[in-house]
């Protein structure tokens, strides 16, 4: 929550960079879906325990608590959240990272065009102050 909270502060202190809002959006992407990856986990580790365990009685329920192959089976399951939590926030970095420096060159070569043109466009202007003759055509 204190990353929700924090980004708008971040993109402002950025001047509204493109490198840094592509990064924010995607900052903000990979903390809202976790709990999506906590929910498939917590589907998977269900559907195992069903499937691994498919008795119902509270006294076999209460001496499998204790088996070795119930303790690893948790071991397993809750290291996965940790595991897959770790995994997706690595991915999102690198793809957010190379996104983030692709749009902020994009947009670097897109201002560069365009300085041109309007310093082109400046100097054409300039044309007939110098002396120039500017023809202009009546209408038929």
């Amino acid at each position: 929550m204190f990353i929700i909270m924090v980004l708008p502060v971040l993109l402002l202190f950025s001047c509204y960079s493109v490198e840094k809002t592509a990064s924010i959006v995607i900052t903000f992407f990979d903390v809202l879906m976790l709990p999506a990856i906590w929910y498939v986990i917590g589907w998977i580790d269900n559907v195992l325990l069903v499937t691994l365990w498919p008795q119902t009685d509270l006294v076999d329920e209460f001496t499998n608590f204790f088996s070795i192959s119930r303790a690893a089976f948790n071991f397993i399951v809750l290291s996965s959240y940790i595991i897959f939590t770790y995994l997706w926030i690595g991915l999102v970095q690198s793809i957010g990272g190379g996104l983030s420096h692709a749009l902020n060159s994009t947009m670097s070569t897109a201002s560069n065009g365009a300085g041109v043109g309007a310093e082109k466009g400046f100097q054409m202007s300039k044309a007939p102050v110098k002396g120039q003759r500017l023809v202009l055509e009546e209408p038929m």
